[in-house]
């Protein structure tokens, strides 16, 4: 007999016999078989057919906890993987993206589906190359498994509720097979939620009986001036994620009384604050020394822009001006209906559509004593109405810029957006705005943020009070490249409540899916 012809004897009883291969388990046959003649190649293969019978009675195993065939990927391979679209369940369901790992054999959506869902009864769509079995391996609803054959059963549900699943398929000649494990991952809470968490003991101060606050964030530190009736305080910390690394010190306003709310700080690092006559003072050491601004008085500090401070004040006729420091020598006209106190804190952001920073401030008082609504916006040298009444008209009105998330759900990809936030304030019949609004185009439209970004019924309606974001690095376990990441968290403090008493508090609150470890 022919080598060739010997060959293809030893190939057709490893047919008979596919869990095992001959010529891998007696790899020494194809030599000796070369020299034998007719009969006594006949009889090894008869030999070999024997042994091979008996280790197969013996290795049988009808479960597939281990992978027992060759990992012959081309002919085991899954190609494809999705969710059979029930909008009982969740819409656009089959366009969940699933990522296979023939390496691992790991099949997984990395970006989890919504708190909540039910992927108790999920119907598959599985892509393979010609198999023989493709059978899935799971858990019932009262843990007991059971076992589904693909390939006669496709419409039967599977449950992923009680943990991955296996997904076994074997090659179309049944001489390979693999094993995949398969899961569905859920978000384990709302991660559309603003979380709201308030840090316990009193204000970081070095006085007590704390009347007035204000908060503020410079040149890349965070600090704090409040005020009782006889005492200032100013902290100062890198990281309020951590309330004790606040560090307070008594500090004096010898030569003059301060407004505590008009506290305002640069991105040089300076200070400047009005004192009750409307004069200008500056500090370049945290507030441990001040220095009059050489004559320059404002009614009301908006805010910082750059290393600069933008302000008002009031010319002979009532009328508004804005006065910019360091930077202007004079006051220029303001539009008459531009707010002149009672405005929220300034925000300079740069949007994709300008090139240089803009500065927003939302509601205040105007000149002639009545409440806006709207939100405006200055370059650096002029204001403009960027909306005009989205918002109802109030005072104390607390703004910020933080991060969306928004999901496609057709996609369901997860996109990270920059809006500002806006909470809080009076209203001109002095009740309270507790409902928050958002804008995700720098103030030209508000929208009422959804239930979940609404805030916690412990947290009480307030006004005038302060907000900073501040980036905090979370840490996690996995071994992959991102181990670790900056999630925005904000530090909500001090305001009134509808009386006009102080509300000596300082909340932490953080979007839930900015804290989950991102996607790569």
């Amino acid at each position: 007999m022919s080598y060739r012809k010997v060959l293809l004897l030893l190939r057709l009883v490893g047919c008979l016999w596919p869990q095992v291969s001959c010529l891998r388990l007696f790899p020494a046959c194809q030599f000796i078989i070369i020299d034998m003649t007719k009969y006594s190649a006949i009889c090894c293969i008869l030999a070999v057919a024997s042994t091979l019978i008996g280790g197969v009675t013996t290795s049988c195993n009808s479960s597939y906890d281990v992978n027992e065939y060759t990992y012959v990927y081309s002919s085991t391979a899954i190609t494809g993987f999705s969710l059979t679209a029930n909008e009982h369940i969740l819409n656009n369901l089959d366009s969940v993206f699933f990522s296979i790992d023939l390496d691992k054999g790991e099949i997984y959506n990395a970006q989890p589906l919504p708190y909540g869902t039910d992927i108790s009864r999920m119907v598959l769509t599985i892509e393979t190359d010609e198999c023989s079995a493709t059978d899935i391996l799971f858990k019932t609803k009262n843990g007991s498994d059971t076992t589904v054959n693909y390939l006669t059963n496709a419409t039967d549900s599977i449950n992923f509720a009680k943990g991955p699943v296996t997904i076994h398929v074997a090659s179309f000649d049944g001489t390979a097979g693999r094993n995949y494990k398969a899961w569905i991952n859920v978000y384990e809470q709302p991660v559309d939620s603003i979380y709201w968490t308030q840090m316990t003991g009193k204000l970081p101060s070095s006085t007590s009986a704390i009347r007035q606050q204000k908060t503020i964030e410079t040149a890349g530190k965070y600090l704090m001036l409040t005020a009782s009736r006889t005492a200032y305080s100013i902290a100062v910390t890198d990281d309020p994620f951590d309330k004790d690394s606040w560090q307070p010190r008594e500090v004096t306003f010898d030569a003059f009384s301060p407004v505590v709310s008009s506290l305002t700080g640069t991105t040089d690092g300076k200070l400047y604050i009005l004192d009750e006559n409307d004069a200008l003072y500056v500090s370049d050491d945290e507030g441990e020394t001040w220095t009059v601004c050489g004559g320059v008085t404002m009614t009301n500090i908006y805010g910082a822009f750059g290393d600069k401070i933008v302000g008002c004040l009031m010319d002979d006729e009532g009328k508004p001006m804005t006065r910019v420091y360091p930077g202007q020598a004079e006051a220029t006209a303001a539009p008459a209906d531009l707010p002149v106190s009672g405005t929220s804190e300034m925000v300079c952001m740069t949007v994709s559509w300008g090139v240089e920073p803009q500065g927003y401030i939302v509601g205040g008082r105007k000149a002639d004593g009545t409440l806006s609504g709207d939100t405006w916006g200055f370059d650096g040298e002029r204001w403009a109405c960027i909306s005009n009444g989205t918002l109802a008209a109030a005072e104390g009105r607390t703004v910020f810029p933080y991060t969306f998330n928004e999901t496609d759900t057709t996609t369901w990809r997860t996109s990270e957006r920059e809006v500002l936030v806006v909470m809080g304030g009076k209203l001109a019949d002095n009740t309270l705005v507790k409902n928050v609004h958002y804008s995700n185009d720098m103030g030209m439209h508000w929208f009422e943020a959804d239930k979940l970004k609404q805030l916690p019924p412990e947290l009480k309606a307030r006004y005038s009070a302060s907000a900073v974001v501040a980036r905090h690095e979370i840490t996690s376990r996995a071994v992959r490249p991102i181990t670790e990441w900056d999630a925005p968290y904000i530090y909500l403090t001090g305001g009134y409540d509808v009386n006009g008493t102080f509300l000596p508090e300082m909340w932490r609150g953080v979007l839930g899916y900015l804290t989950i470890k991102p996607l790569q």
